[in-house]
């Protein structure tokens, strides 16, 4: 693989720092893309959004500006509609399967659900990390109420049964 220039010049300067230095600088600057960079600054010249340089932020989860890290969370829309759009960078996607929302802990109807950029202070990612253990406990997707109806019905091989059985049995 060939590096793009501006990177080998870098790396050549940082010859006396170590493989290590070298290598963490390449790989930043190789996930540097165009669509990022315009991302970066459309989020800093909005100045609620901007993260300043001691990374204070305005966190989604209590809408405070404190120290803040930027992550992905799925978020339902009515938690959407109650927080605003002050502290959310972007809508990623929608989730077209039912999901568990991160703020509300409810499981959302299928589109109903988005995976979202935010940014979040410690606090409430420390909330968010409590939630998901307590998801991981439960059986993480078995906790589905969806699964649980049809693992109750039909046992826990409920796929198999419901499915025209031409993929299980050796034909």
């Amino acid at each position: 693989m060939t590096r793009p220039d501006y990177i080998q010049k870098k790396v050549d300067e940082l010859s006396g720092e170590g493989r290590i230095a070298k290598e963490g600088y390449e790989e930043r600057e190789l996930k540097k893309t165009d669509q990022g960079r315009k991302f970066r600054e459309h989020l800093q010249k909005d100045e609620q959004k901007a993260m300043d340089k001691h990374g204070e932020a305005v966190c989604y989860g209590c809408l405070k500006k404190d120290f803040a890290l930027s992550t992905l969370l799925y978020c339902c829309s009515d938690c959407m509609r109650k927080r605003g759009t002050v502290a959310l960078y972007a809508i990623v996607t929608r989730k077209p399967a039912e999901q568990v929302c991160d703020f509300c802990g409810r499981w959302q109807k299928p589109f109903d659900t988005f995976q979202i950029n935010c940014s979040m202070c410690n606090t409430c990612m420390h909330r968010v990390h409590v939630f998901h253990s307590e998801y991981k406990k439960a059986g993480g997707r078995k906790s589905n109420p969806f699964v649980r109806r049809m693992r109750k019905k039909y046992g826990k091989d409920y796929k198999k049964i419901l499915g025209n059985g031409s993929r299980t049995i050796g034909i």
